[in-house]
C-alpha cells in the first residue's frame, strides 16, 4: 500500500509539538559520517511551514555489545523521563541520513515509520519486508524514482521514528533476540519488535523516498543504488 507525498500542512492547521527523544545504541565508537549526519539533523530548520514544530528534543546514547539490550534500556529511559517526550527517533551509529530526516519521518502522523537500509553486504539487499508465503517475506526494493509511504511486514530499526505511546501498548519486553526452530535460525531484535507490533495491529510503514538517501556505513557506505545495480547485472546475465 502506497501514500503520497503530504509535506505541506492543512490550511489553518495548528503545528503538532513535539517532544522528541533521539536514541543511538552503539557498540563501540560512532562513524565519522554519522556524528556529520546527526549534527546536520540537529541543525536543519525548515524553509517552509511543515505542519510540526519540534519543542524540545533530547539525546539518550548507549555502548554495549548487546543491541537488544541497549534499544531496551533507551526506550526504558525515554519512558521515565520527566519530559512525557511523544516520540522516539533510532538512530544507529553507522548511518547517514538527509538533514531533514526528522520531519520528514514526522510529516506522516503514523505510529511507526522507518526508512529501508540497505544491509552491509555485497551484494546488498533491503532490509524491509512485506507480507508474504513464508517466513522472510518479499524484499520492499527502494529505488531511484521510489517515493511516498508503503506499509510493511517487517523493516530494520537502524532509522525509525516511533511514537512513544507505542511502547506503553506493548508488553516488555520490547526487544529481543529469539530463536525460531521452525526456521532453523535467530530473528533479531528489530524483526521482534516488528511482530510484537503486529500482534497489536500497529501498522509499519517506510518512507521510500528517504530510504533512498540513507548510507549504512561499513568498509563502505551501503546504498540502494548497489541494489539496483546488482537487479540491473542479474537482468542482463539472464537475458530478460
Amino acid at each position: 500500500m502506497r501514500f503520497k507525498n503530504t509535506l505541506a500542512p492543512r490550511k489553518g492547521a495548528k503545528p503538532r509539538v513535539v517532544r522528541l527523544a533521539i536514541c543511538i545504541p552503539c557498540s563501540e565508537i560512532w562513524k565519522s559520517a554519522f556524528g556529520l549526519s546527526l549534527c546536520r539533523m540537529l541543525l536543519y530548520r525548515p524553509q517552509v511551514e511543515s505542519g510540526v514544530r519540534i519543542e524540545m528534543f533530547q539525546i539518550f546514547h548507549k555502548s554495549g555489545s548487546m543491541l537488544a539490550r541497549m534499544r531496551q534500556e533507551l526506550v526504558e529511559g525515554v519512558l521515565a523521563s520527566e519530559h512525557n517526550f511523544t516520540h522516539l527517533l533510532f538512530v544507529d551509529a553507522d548511518q547517514t541520513f538527509p538533514p531533514d530526516t526528522l520531519y520528514r519521518l514526522l510529516r506522516w502522523h503514523k505510529p511507526v515509520v522507518a526508512c529501508n537500509v540497505a544491509i552491509k553486504r555485497v551484494p546488498s539487499a533491503p532490509t524491509a519486508r512485506v507480507k508474504a508465503v513464508g517466513d522472510k517475506g518479499d524484499p520492499l526494493f527502494t529505488r531511484g524514482d521510489s517515493a511516498g509511504l508503503e506499509r510493511v511486514w517487517r523493516v530494520g530499526t537502524g532509522v525509525m521514528m516511533v511514537e512513544t505511546k507505542v511502547f506503553r501498548q506493548l508488553e516488555k519486553p520490547w526487544f529481543l533476540d529469539t530463536w525460531k526452530a521452525e526456521a532453523n535460525r535467530f530473528q533479531g531484535e528489530d524483526w521482534y519488535f516488528c511482530e510484537k507490533c503486529e500482534g497489536k495491529y500497529i501498522p509499519l510503514f517506510v518512507d521510500q523516498g528517504l530510504s533512498w538517501e540513507v548510507g549504512h556505513v561499513g568498509s563502505y557506505s551501503y546504498e540502494h543504488i548497489m541494489i539496483e545495480q546488482q537487479l540491473e547485472i542479474e537482468r542482463i546475465r539472464d537475458g530478460s
